[in-house]
C-alpha cells in the first residue's frame, strides 16, 4: 500500500524541487551557467546525477539516494529541460484538449456519432496518460504509445471526414464537357512522358546510396552495442566463477565494439584490481613486464581504465569514487584528495565519503583538514569508525585529550576486529597509568551474519573477496576455505593487520620483537612506541633540535605493500 507521501514519492517531489529551486552544480565543473539553468535545465540523462547533489542519506548504511527518474514526468522534465522543457508538454497535453473540447462541444453538430465515439476514446486515454504520468516513470514505450494516441487524433478529421479523391472526382463530372476538352488539348504529348530524364536517374542512384550507407552504418553500430552488452554479461558470469583472464578478454572485445560506454571500463578497472593478489592467476599483459612489478602494473591499469571511465561519465559519482580509491591505492595522495573532494561534492551527504576523505588527509599529514570532515559525518551519523578516524586524528594534531574522548566513543559506539583492536591500542598508554587496561572483545554480538563453528562476520568481509550484491553462499564458502587454510581471514599467509596511523603489518614483524604466541597487544604497543620515536627522531634532524633519543633500540620494520581495505 501507498504511504502518505505517496510510496516515497512525495520526498522525492521535495528534493527535485530544491534541486530546481537552487540549481546546484558540481564544485569540479565551472560550467555552471546559473542564470540560465531555470530556463533550459541540467540537460537529458542528467536527474540522477543532479538529484545526489540535495539527496539525504537514507536506509542502514546511510547512502545518499539516486532515483533515475522523479515519478512525475513534468517535474522530471523541468529538472532535466528546465521551464522551457515543462511549458512544452504540458502545452502539448492543454492544446489536444482544448482543440477536443471544441470540437465535440462547438463543432459537434457537424460530426458523425462514430467519429465522437472515437474522440471521446482518444481524450479519456489521453487524459489517463496524463494523470499516470503524474505520479508514474514515463519510459520510452510509454511515451511511444503516447506519440501514437497524439498523431491519431491530429489525423482523426482526415480519416473521419470525406475523401479528397471522392471531392475531386466529383467536381470533376460537374465540370462542363467542353472545358474537360480545352485542358485535354494543351496536355503534353505521350512521348515528351517517357523520355528518359538521366539527371534524375543519378540523382535517385546517388540518394539510394546515401540511404544505405547511414542505414548500413547505423545497423552496424545498433549490432555493435548489443553484441557487446553480451560479452560484457559473459565476462561478468567469468567474474563471479573465478575465471579472471577470462573476463578481462570479454571486456576487452566488450570495449572495442562499444568504445563509448562507460561501465566496460568500470568493469575492467575491477577485473584488474580482482587480479591482485592472487596467487593460482595472473594477469598476462603485467606478467610480461619487467619494467614495473606485477602488483603496481595492475594498480596502474586500474587507475587508467577508471580515468578514462571518469572523462566518458563525468557526472556519475561511482566513477569518481573508483579512480579515487586507485589513486590513493599507488600512494598518490594528493590526487586521491582532489577526486575524494570531488565525489564529496556529489553526494555530499554521505558520512561514508567524508570518512574516506578524511582517512587520506590524515595519511598526507593533513589531520587538521580531517577533522573538520569527521565532526560533519558524526552530525550525519554516529558512526564508531568515524569517532575512531577523528581520535587519530586529534592525536596527530597534538591534542590528547581530544583524541582519548573520541576513542572512548568510538568503542562505545560499536567497533569490530582491527578498528576495535586499534582504538584498544591507542587508549592502552592512559588505561595502563590508571590500571583500568581493558579486556579485548573477541566475540562480538553487533554483526551483520554468522558462520557456524567460525564466528561472526560483517559485509565488509564479503565486499574484501569481490562481493556486491546478490547472492552471499560463494563468497561465504570462500571465508570458511581462508580460514580452514590460513587460520585467519586475512589473504596474508603472514597473518597480515593494520595499525591505523602506521601502516600494515604482518605477524613476522611482532615475531621479531619476541612475539611467540598469545596476546599480541604488549608488542604491538611497543611498535608503535618505535615508530613513534624514529618520527620525532627524523623530525628533529631536519629542524637541528636535540635528537630524541628511542625507547627501545630496534629496527623499524618496514610496513607491509598492502592497502586498506
Amino acid at each position: 500500500m501507498l504511504r502518505g507521501d505517496f510510496g516515497g514519492r512525495g520526498a522525492q517531489w521535495k528534493v527535485s524541487w530544491r534541486v530546481i529551486r537552487d540549481r546546484p552544480w558540481f564544485e569540479f565543473d565551472n560550467l555552471s551557467v546559473r542564470w540560465l539553468r531555470p530556463l533550459v535545465g541540467y540537460g537529458p540523462d542528467l536527474f540522477r546525477s543532479t538529484y545526489l547533489l540535495e539527496s539525504p542519506p537514507a536506509g542502514s548504511e546511510n547512502i545518499p539516494e539516486e532515483p533515475s527518474h522523479a515519478h512525475n514526468y513534468f517535474i522530471h522534465q523541468t529538472v532535466e529541460q528546465g521551464y522551457l522543457g515543462l511549458s512544452s508538454s504540458l502545452g502539448i497535453f492543454i492544446a489536444v484538449f482544448l482543440i477536443g473540447f471544441h470540437q465535440l462541444f462547438v463543432n459537434g453538430k457537424n460530426l458523425s456519432h462514430v467519429h465522437k465515439l472515437v474522440l471521446i476514446g482518444l481524450l479519456a486515454t489521453l487524459a489517463g496518460r496524463f494523470l499516470e504520468m503524474m505520479v508514474g516513470i514515463a519510459r520510452v514505450s510509454d511515451l511511444t504509445i503516447l506519440w501514437v494516441i497524439l498523431a491519431a487524433f491530429a489525423a482523426l478529421p482526415a480519416v473521419m471526414g470525406e475523401p479528397q479523391s471522392q471531392k475531386i472526382q466529383a467536381t470533376e463530372l460537374t465540370r462542363p464537357r467542353d472545358s474537360r476538352r480545352r485542358e485535354r488539348r494543351h496536355l503534353p504529348l505521350s512521348s515528351k512522358k517517357h523520355i528518359s530524364d538521366w539527371s534524375g536517374v543519378l540523382r535517385l542512384t546517388f540518394a539510394a546510396f546515401l540511404i544505405g550507407g547511414i542505414g548500413t552504418l547505423a545497423l552496424t553500430k545498433s549490432v555493435n552495442y548489443v553484441r557487446a552488452a553480451v560479452i560484457a554479461g559473459e565476462g561478468v558470469k567469468h567474474v563471479q566463477s573465478r575465471q579472471l583472464p577470462e573476463a578481462l578478454s570479454d571486456f576487452n572485445r566488450a570495449i572495442q565494439l562499444a568504445p563509448d560506454v562507460p561501465s566496460y571500463y568500470t568493469r575492467r578497472a575491477q577485473t584488474y584490481f580482482a587480479f591482485r593478489g592472487k596467487e593460482s592467476t595472473h594477469e598476462e599483459g603485467c606478467e610480461l613486464r619487467k619494467d614495473i612489478p606485477y602488483e603496481l602494473c595492475l594498480r596502474v591499469r586500474e587507475f587508467e581504465n577508471n580515468l578514462i571511465n571518469v572523462a566518458k561519465n563525468p557526472f556519475q559519482y561511482r566513477s569518481r569514487w573508483g579512480l579515487a580509491r586507485s589513486a590513493y591505492d599507488l600512494k598518490l595522495l594528493d590526487e586521491s584528495i582532489i577526486y575524494y573532494k570531488e565525489t564529496l561534492g556529489m553526494i555530499p551527504g554521505s558520512w561514508r565519503m567524508k570518512n574516506q576523505l578524511a582517512g587520506v588527509y590524515i595519511e598526507a599529514k593533513q589531520p587538521e583538514d580531517a577533522v573538520h570532515h569527521l565532526e560533519e559525518s558524526l552530525a550525519i551519523e554516529k558512526k564508531g569508525k568515524t569517532s575512531l578516524l577523528l581520535g587519530i586524528a586529534y592525536r596527530d594534531m597534538g591534542k590528547k585529550v581530544e583524541s582519548d574522548s573520541a576513542l572512548e566513543d568510538s568503542i562505545a559506539m560499536g567497533l569490530w576486529g582491527d578498528d576495535e583492536r586499534n582504538a584498544r591500542l591507542l587508549l592502552f598508554p592512559k588505561y595502563q597509568q590508571s590500571g583500568l587496561a581493558p579486556v579485548p572483545v573477541d566475540n562480538p554480538t553487533d554483526l551483520d551474519f554468522e558462520l557456524p563453528g567460525y564466528g561472526w562476520f560483517t559485509l565488509d568481509h564479503l565486499r574484501e573477496l569481490g562481493w556486491e550484491n546478490g547472492s552471499r553462499r560463494p563468497y561465504q564458502l570462500e571465508i570458511m576455505s581462508l580460514i580452514d587454510d590460513e587460520g585467519t581471514l586475512s589473504k596474508d599467509k603472514n597473518g597480515d593487520f593494520e595499525l591505523f596511523g602506521y601502516g600494515r603489518f604482518t605477524l613476522d614483524h611482532l615475531r621479531e620483537l619476541g612475539w611467540v604466541g598469545g596476546s599480541r597487544y604488549p608488542y604491538e604497543i611497543k611498535l608503535m612506541r618505535l615508530i613513534d620515536a624514529e618520527r620525532a627522531a627524523a623530525q628533529a634532524a631536519q629542524t637541528q633540535e636535540p635528537k630524541v633519543t628511542p625507547l627501545e633500540q630496534a629496527p623499524i620494520p618496514n610496513t607491509v605493500s598492502g592497502d586498506k581495505k
